[in-house]
This record gives structure tokens, sequence and C-alpha cells, in this order.
């Protein structure tokens, strides 16, 4: 019976030494898959999961590519600081100039939604310079210019509406540039509280704002779409960090919801 067992036992390690280990994946097999795997969960919207693949393979492989998708994986999942870090190391260690374009123009979003804008305005004008033409688009000409707004930039700001005002294809994107190019004028932020298609509702809100103390509030006509519209804001403010102090008050205190900072 011993005898048996003992037969028994070397013919599966066998088979299990012949077959199964064939079917075992290299390393290198086993990294590939999961950068694979982790693209199917980026797409999925598994954001987690995709950046937890992802850094496997950067920790096992430490490749470019495995740097960017972990990289676009942090951005998804609201990790500016860290997904700026991974891009910028695409920008160094890889050859391919397309991804080099993606990673710094990844780089420069991280920043900018970070509320970095001064390491954005960088990284968009480098953006431009060495790889306009792979991603120059009217998307980042938009943020680039809010970018040196955000940052007390002006001049640099309308030069960049203005170059947006040339290349823009759609009315809106035209407006966003003009609109641009008027706070560029103004020198200033202001705190946006409500826009109305008709001046009358424009007034209310208006009355409102001032009877809260805001003495400066103002009705602005904008376009959108064409047609003209009717913005309430109030202040008057030097950087856009003084305004988002200000726009706290504005809807924490007086329950201004839907206040913004413009530009």
């Amino acid at each position: 019976m011993r005898k048996v067992f003992i037969s028994v036992f070397i013919s599966v390690f066998i088979f299990c030494f012949l077959f199964g280990c064939n079917s075992v994946p290299t390393t290198s097999d086993r990294i590939a898959g999961s950068i694979e795997e982790g693209k199917i969960a980026f797409l999925r919207g598994e954001y987690e999961k995709s950046s937890a693949i992802f850094r496997y393979a950067v920790e096992t492989e430490g490749s470019a590519t495995a740097h960017y998708w972990l990289a676009r994986s942090l951005l998804a999942e609201g990790k500016y600081q860290d997904a700026r870090k991974e891009f910028l190391a695409v920008v160094e260690s890889s050859d391919d100039s397309y991804i080099k374009a993606q990673a710094l123009r990844g780089a420069a979003d991280s920043a900018y939604f970070d509320g970095d804008y001064e390491s954005a305005v960088e990284h968009y004008r480098e953006l431009v310079q060495r790889y306009s033409d792979k991603v120059y688009s009217e998307e980042v000409l938009i943020r680039w210019g809010k970018s040196c707004q955000r940052a007390g930039l002006w001049d640099d700001a309308a030069s960049v509406f203005k170059k947006l005002r040339q290349r823009a294809p759609t009315a809106n994107e035209i407006e966003i540039a003009e609109e641009g190019l008027k706070f560029c004028s103004l020198r200033c932020f202001v705190i946006q509280v409500g826009v109305f298609e008709n001046k009358f509702s424009a007034e209310e809100v208006l009355e409102r704002m001032k009877k809260l103390g805001y003495n400066d509030a103002r009705i602005e006509e904008l376009r959108r779409g064409g047609e003209p519209v009717f913005a309430v804001w109030v202040g008057r403010f030097e950087t856009y960090r003084s305004a988002c102090v200000a726009l706290s008050r504005v809807r924490g205190v007086h329950q201004v919801e839907d206040a913004i900072v413009k530009p």
C-alpha cells in the first residue's frame, strides 16, 4: 500500500513539473499582464485598484509605461501631488516624444487641479514650447491662461487668451477667451454669485447681496452661447487666494452655495 502511495505521489509530482509549471507565467509576463489588468480597471473607473496594479509594475519593472499609467490613475483619484511626481518621472525617462508630451500635460494638469498655479504655468509653457504639434489644444490654452491669472501673471494670461481667440474653433471657446481678456484688463478677481438669462432676476439677487452688506455688488453683462446673460459680481480682489477666503464667507455665512471665484 505504501509503495502504491509513493508511486502515485511521484507520478503527480512529475505531471505538475512537466505540465503545470509551463502554465506559470514568467516575471515579465506577470508584469505585462498586470499593466493590461490595470488599464481595464482604469477604464472601468476603478482607480484605487488600477493605482495598486500600476504601483506594483513600477516597483518591479520601473518602466516609463508603468509610471505613466500610475500617474493617470493617481490623477483620477485626486492625488495630484503624487500624480505630478509620476508624470515628471515619465518626462525624464521616456524616449517616446508623444508620451513625454502627454506626461508633461499630465504634470501641468496635476499642478492646476492642486492649486499650484505657478508650477502649472511653467509646465504648460514648456508643453507648448516643446510639443506644440502634439497636445497644443484649446483646453491647454484655457488652463494655461487661468493658471497665469491665478498666479497674478496678467500680461502672460492676456497673451495666452489672445492665442486662444485666434485658434478657437467654437463660439464657446471664443467667449472664454473674451472673458479671460476682460479680467486681464480688470486685473482683479471677483465672486460671482449667480448668472441669469434675464436682468430682472439678476437685479433681485443684486438687491439681496446689497442688503447683506455687499455694497460693491454689481451686474455684469456676459455672453453665453451667443446670447447675453447677466452675472452678479461682488468684490474686487487682488489675489486669487484672498478671493477664495472671501468666497468661504459668502458660501458659509450667507448660504450662497452657487458662488464661485472668477476668473
